[in-house]
């Protein structure tokens, strides 16, 4: 005889497509694949289940859905009741939603979680189960939901608690807030009308204040202001007035853009570059661009080589079978640098925003609108200077450099056949806009310069992100890796 699991059999629906104005962010995809914060919809709904459940959970797609409830998990027929939740049920609240889960093994009635667009069932009794399966294999959850026919009697919960609907364009807004992974040292909280930073690092905070206020009226319309900066014990905060549309990386690793959505971006992105305002005073630009792009660079090899997690990687990347290009790659950068540092200082000193990689330019396809956040800061008018190519490199090192999908760890770290260490990406960033974005760089300063400043990012942020070391390594590969192309003496391979 079957022995009964009065445990329910979990079922996560991921059936649905997007659509319209939530397609225009992530592209045509399925809710459970959209990824928020180094998770997807679908991990992110897994992590919140209790223990228990998570054994017991089944993905259903398009392709593995089935009118006979035994075909989806080898065990379904020891199931009493089960739990189905759509994917564009996006948790809010993991601990509600697992304090949830973790009582319907004790629930006498099914549970609904709302009548008219309902998110998800819980059907309580194993009789119920194979009229409401089939109606919703073939059709929907309201569909199976139809099927019982009003029995047995329905409770419903107070889902807003636990869920967001996704499919809803504030609600999908709402959830994605800050969707890119921030750095351990920064985070942040919002509203319906502000958005507000957080770091212990006062002196960053403040600095990043000022200077929205201290550019000039050119560059500020172009910004996302800030605003009532506080000066707490342990941390400081400014505000800023909050835009309801995601930022470029989002859209960016979730391959959003055709090639006339990111031609439309890139005209605006260059345009704001183009009128960045030159220095009205004398500045010494190449000690900027030695500060920039070489004493940093060997600040944060230090400051890497003498953390615990840089002397991990340091040694995981030293036993690899080309494990010596890595330990001289500071180095080998470092003298190209040196050489060539009155061509990446370029021509001009300007008002820079100092870190608009996709990740701090706020986009919305609709409209077309843009908004800048997080510059570098300054707290005086001499701190606004910077060499004209600095934030060239920095968006270079999203488009070209592959920054946004490692940040969003969607890669691999592998050996090939001989042994030799390969990055690898979940998803493949598309070539043709690479294309196009260096054929538009060219005209700007050479692609071969453009990629040496990118690879001085990579090199540069390496202590930053200690806390995960999958990143630093896949950041000192992928900075090796940009580092080669330099030194090709094929210009073909300079974008890649």
């Amino acid at each position: 005889m079957t022995e009964i699991n009065v445990k329910p059999l979990i079922v996560f629906d991921d059936r649905l497509q997007t659509t319209g104005s939530i397609a225009r962010y992530v592209g045509k995809r399925s809710y459970g694949s959209i990824r928020v914060r180094n998770q997807s919809v679908y991990e992110r709904f897994v992590d919140a289940l209790p223990d228990w459940a998570k054994t017991q959970c089944v993905r259903i797609d398009r392709n593995n859905i089935s009118a006979n409830f035994n075909d989806i998990l080898p065990d379904a027929a020891r199931h009493e009741s089960i739990l189905v939740v759509e994917a564009s049920a996006a948790i809010i609240d993991a601990r509600r939603f697992e304090a949830f889960v973790d009582r319907l093994a004790l629930s006498e009635y099914s549970i609904l979680s709302d009548q008219q667009a309902p998110k998800f069932m819980f059907v309580s009794t194993r009789d119920d189960l194979k009229s409401f399966w089939e109606a919703f294999a073939e059709n929907s959850l309201k569909a199976g939901i139809a099927a019982l026919n009003g029995q047995p009697p329905l409770q419903i919960s107070d889902a807003d608690q636990m869920v967001a609907d996704i499919t809803e364009l504030s609600a999908f807004l709402n959830f994605i807030t800050g969707a890119t992974s921030m750095r351990s040292f920064n985070s942040a909280e919002f509203d319906e009308l502000t958005y507000v930073k957080k770091s212990a690092d006062k002196r960053k905070i403040r600095a990043e204040h000022d200077f929205c206020n201290l550019v000039p009226s050119s560059v500020r319309p172009w910004l996302v202001g800030t605003f009532d900066y506080q000066d707490h014990p342990d941390f400081a905060q400014y505000s800023m007035r909050r835009y309801l549309f995601a930022d470029a990386a989002f859209q960016w690793v979730h391959n959003a853009w055709d090639e006339k959505e990111f031609r439309e971006f890139l005209f605006r992105i260059s345009h704001f570059l183009s009128i960045r305002p030159a220095a009205d005073q004398p500045v010494d630009k190449l000690e900027i661009a030695k500060n920039l792009l070489i004493e940093k660079v060997k600040t944060r090899r230090d400051q890497l080589y003498a953390s615990e997690v840089g002397l991990v990687a340091k040694n995981l990347l030293a036993n690899t079978l080309d494990g010596k290009r890595f330990l001289t790659v500071f180095d080998e950068y470092l003298e190209l640098a040196e050489k060539h540092l009155d061509a990446l200082a370029g021509s001009e000193m300007v008002v820079g925003h100092g870190d608009p990689c996709l990740s701090n330019i706020l986009y919305d396809p609709a409209t077309k609108t843009m908004k800048l956040i997080d510059p570098k800061g300054g707290s005086k008018i001499e701190d606004l200077w910077t060499i004209s190519t600095y934030d060239y490199f920095k968006l270079s090192h999203s488009v070209l450099g592959n920054y946004d999908f490692i940040n969003n760890l969607l890669f691999s770290i592998e050996l090939d056949a001989n042994g030799a260490i390969q990055l690898k990406y979940s998803v493949n960033p598309d070539t043709k806009f690479k294309s196009i974005f260096s054929a538009q760089m060219s005209t700007i300063l050479p692609i071969r310069m453009l990629r040496l400043g990118e690879a001085s990012l990579f090199l540069s942020m390496l202590p930053l992100h200690a806390d995960y070391l999958n990143k630093v390594i896949a950041f000192w590969v992928r900075g090796r890796e940009i580092l080669d192309r330099v030194k090709d003496k094929d210009k073909s391979k300079y974008d890649s």
